[in-house]
């Protein structure tokens, strides 16, 4: 039987997707398959396919036949006339936007709710696997590079235990370091780094069989970690798709792929405390109300190991689906704070507030905090987007020595 809660929730997502025409703009920079050159910015995947190596890019003239070959983007120099141009522009519609121009309007449905209902529609087809991370943070996710994480430093055995009853034989050749990814949905950040561990478990089984008289053709290339990773949802949906994955499956059988249903706002698993030589915040902060970030951001700085960090990347104050959605009726929960036609919410971030909220809330060190600003040309519409991200990387101070 269905309660009162569930029905008035049904109504709201009804409501909001009747006042949407289109898409307010769910979409993420994962909705774009990018590439990302050697100093951390990210190019669409469109035009030309980037083949790289140690030095430079070369372009793939194969690659112009994609289905995508329109879409161009350069980077955008923002300057104060653009700043002032959007607030005037989400200023001179903020009555029509804010969410009391709803007269039916009820108080929106629990956050899980939405992602549930989010998931239950788009399965595990709306955003792309995130194939970039090792060029987008080389610190964390590039090869090794004769250095060793936090967990190699701390353990020097053959094996880790893991949570789980299984246990993982590291050898000595590759680094095992631990992921924990906060709003990992249904495992477009994780599974690209389990495809990497479990390829090279299988390589590394081939070559323990071959002949020790033979050198391997790769043995002077840099090794990639092999990664533990704990995937950390508050969709239940979404976790049992990522659970569904032929790569979790396989990964999982090897004590390499972890996942739990879990609100970053209540707190975390007992298995994730201070396990991560990484955590990642990917698109999952700014869906989070406001006045629950902080709790939210020092949960996440809870997962990390002293001496690891979090990464993360999320959408940036005056983002063109800021404008989009300050332009429609019924949006604006509260300052840059808005609903979508889904019921899911989104937040834009300035450089500022993520400073105070790492730093000052978290007892972080900012290595990294900078905005991302593109222009995507699609030369078959004539059309253009101005996109704005945030990306960072915050570190987990060591234990001083008085404390030990």
């Amino acid at each position: 039987m269905m309660s009162s809660e569930y029905g008035l929730a049904l109504s709201y997502l009804h409501i909001y997707a009747s006042l949407s025409s289109n898409n307010d703009d769910n979409g993420e920079e994962e909705n774009v398959e990018v590439q990302v050159d050697h100093n951390g910015t990210d190019r669409v995947n469109a035009t030309t396919h980037i083949v790289k190596d140690s030095t430079k890019e070369t372009k793939d003239t194969t690659a112009d036949n994609n289905n995508h070959k329109n879409n161009v983007w350069e980077e955008f120099e923002w300057t104060v006339q653009h700043e002032n141009e959007s607030r005037c522009l989400l200023e001179k519609s903020m009555e029509r936007c804010s969410i009391q121009a709803i007269p039916s309007y009820h108080q929106a449905p629990n956050d899980d709710f939405a992602w549930d209902s989010f998931y239950s529609q788009h399965n595990t087809n709306f955003f792309k696997d995130r194939h970039y991370l090792h060029t987008a943070f080389p610190q964390e996710f590039g090869p090794q590079q004769q250095q060793h994480s936090a967990a190699d430093a701390a353990i020097d055995s053959d094996t880790i235990e893991t949570t789980t009853t299984t246990t993982v034989t590291r050898t000595k050749t590759t680094p095992t370091r631990t992921l924990v990814e906060i709003g990992c949905g249904v495992g477009n950040a994780l599974l690209p780094l389990l495809e990497t561990s479990c390829a090279q478990e299988h390589d590394q089984t081939n070559s323990s069989n071959s002949s020790k008289n033979k050198n391997s053709s790769n043995e002077h290339e840099p090794l990639r970690h092999q990664w533990i990773v704990y995937g950390l949802d508050l969709s239940s949906v979404a976790i049992g798709l990522l659970k569904q994955d032929e790569r979790f499956q396989a990964a999982s059988k090897l004590g390499y792929a972890h996942a739990f249903v879990s609100n970053i706002v209540q707190g975390i698993p007992a298995a994730c405390h201070e396990i991560a030589d990484v955590s990642s915040l990917f698109f999952c902060l700014s869906a989070i109300d406001p006045k629950d970030q902080p709790v939210a951001v020092q949960n996440a700085a809870s997962t990390v190991r002293p001496g690891g960090t979090i990464v993360f990347r999320d959408y940036g104050r005056f983002d063109e689906s800021q404008l989009k959605l300050g332009s429609q009726r019924g949006k604006l929960l509260k300052d840059n704070f808005y609903v979508k036609h889904d019921a899911t919410k989104c937040y834009f971030f300035t450089t500022t507030e993520l400073r105070d909220l790492f730093e000052t809330h978290a007892g972080l060190e900012v290595m990294e905090l900078e905005y991302v600003r593109r222009i995507y040309w699609n030369r078959a519409t004539k059309t253009s987007r101005k996109r704005v991200w945030v990306q960072g990387r915050f570190r987990k101070p060591l234990l001083s020595t008085t404390n030990q």
